[in-house]
């Protein structure tokens, strides 16, 4: 009788010690494995404060980024050209080396976006920017932004092009013939 005293007292503390265990640990878990509860709670803890410095951190990374002195060259460009910058969007379209460009003869998202922003100039005013590193990738992507449906008639549009002069050239009749005003910079 004794012997199965001890053994059912062992086995409670078998279970107690099995469930400080559980207590200790939380069930939120980190790479697989379940982080101590004081370290779960001082997480739980900090939550909001790491919500307002993530906040800031991405927020100070998009302005430090939004503003580069290349950025700042164009929009003097376009400043100039139009006299102001208060209905200006400026469209940079990614160039990542020739075969990129061999490549991009199906549609891109690029010539999606800037078909997109072109079609706001059907109905009201926009100085449109289009810019790359490749002035031939420009021009391919310009001229095949207006093959999609509504940017046939763009009488609100002003496109400063910046860019080589033969690409230029290339793009030109085909944005005058939407009714949108052609400008020209060289790059």
């Amino acid at each position: 009788m004794i012997t199965s005293r001890n053994k059912c007292a062992a086995a409670n503390q078998r279970c107690a010690f099995q469930f400080m265990i559980h207590w200790f640990y939380n069930i939120i878990s980190f790479g697989g494995r379940a982080l101590p509860a004081p370290v779960a709670e001082l997480g739980r803890r900090l939550q909001p404060q790491m919500k307002i410095l993530t906040s800031l951190f991405l927020a100070a990374l998009l302005v430090g980024c939004a503003t580069t002195p290349r950025d700042t060259s164009i929009r003097a460009a376009a400043v100039q050209t139009f006299g102001s910058d208060t209905n200006l969007k400026i469209h940079e379209v990614m160039y990542t080396g020739p075969l990129s460009s061999a490549l991009s003869s199906m549609g891109t998202s690029d010539e999606l976006a800037l078909a997109s922003t072109m079609q706001r100039g059907a109905t009201q005013n926009l100085d449109l920017v289009v810019w790359s590193e490749s002035s031939s990738k420009v021009a391919s992507t310009l001229l095949r932004a207006l093959r999609y449906p509504g940017s046939q008639k763009l009488p609100h549009l002003r496109l400063l092009f910046v860019g080589k002069a033969q690409d230029g050239e290339r793009v030109r009749s085909a944005v005058e013939a939407t009714g949108a005003k052609f400008h020209f910079h060289q790059r």
